[in-house]
């Protein structure tokens, strides 16, 4: 990794987000014409935050005329915590007394997350947890007392710095699928809500006149 710059603050991405590829190109002594692909976290996550990162990737690869990758949250949340040698659940608060979350093994000596990510309440994913296990997450550092009143000695809370998405984690997701054939062409990244907006599953056919 040439550089990385990470940024803890209330300012939406649209204010920033140029300035800080600016800063972290210049940090590494390139310009955006030595960059070979562009990467973002493409859910879940926050749907405003979602939508304006993968725009500015999307802009970007097109600009440039170079393929972009989008990597799970989830998986950039859990790849750090590989080293833990136990299962790790990555968990994010999806509000509505929910959580996105994934779990992980180690295979061979790299984590791997089975199945898809999925959201559902905290208390239905600590059901399933029968041996001592890795949590990281928003979700896991704002709501441990909860996970560890329930679990005790079976919950692991990871370190404080690893409980946000960091950049060295998204550019190595990144790079397998680069190197692995599994880029998709600029425009064409989408974001994976997991699940539905608040609007869309509050919409009932009829709610509004001429529905």
């Amino acid at each position: 990794m040439r550089a990385e710059i990470f940024l803890a603050g209330g300012q939406t991405h649209s204010r920033h987000l140029m300035d800080l590829v600016a800063q972290v190109l210049h940090r590494a002594g390139w310009t955006v014409a030595d960059v070979d692909g562009f990467a973002a976290t493409c859910g879940p996550g926050s749907f405003t935050g979602l939508r304006i990162g993968l725009a500015t990737i999307n802009g970007l690869g097109l600009a440039r005329g170079k393929p972009v990758a989008g990597v799970s949250t989830l998986d950039a949340l859990a790849m750090p915590c590989g080293a833990s040698g136990m299962p790790v659940y990555a968990l994010l608060e999806a509000r509505r007394d929910e959580v996105y979350w994934a779990r992980y093994r180690d295979v061979g000596g790299a984590l791997q997350r089975e199945g898809r990510g999925a959201v559902a309440p905290l208390e239905t994913v600590l059901a399933l947890v029968n041996e001592p296990a890795c949590f990281v997450g928003n979700a896991a550092l704002r709501r441990q007392k909860e996970i560890v009143g329930r679990l005790g000695r079976r919950a692991r809370i990871a370190p404080t710095v690893l409980h946000t998405v960091r950049g060295y984690a998204v550019a190595l997701l990144a790079n397998g699928q680069f190197e692995g054939g599994r880029s998709v062409a600029a425009g064409r990244l989408l974001p994976d809500y997991v699940r539905q907006a608040d609007a869309q599953l509050n919409f009932r056919p009829g709610a509004f006149p001429g529905h």
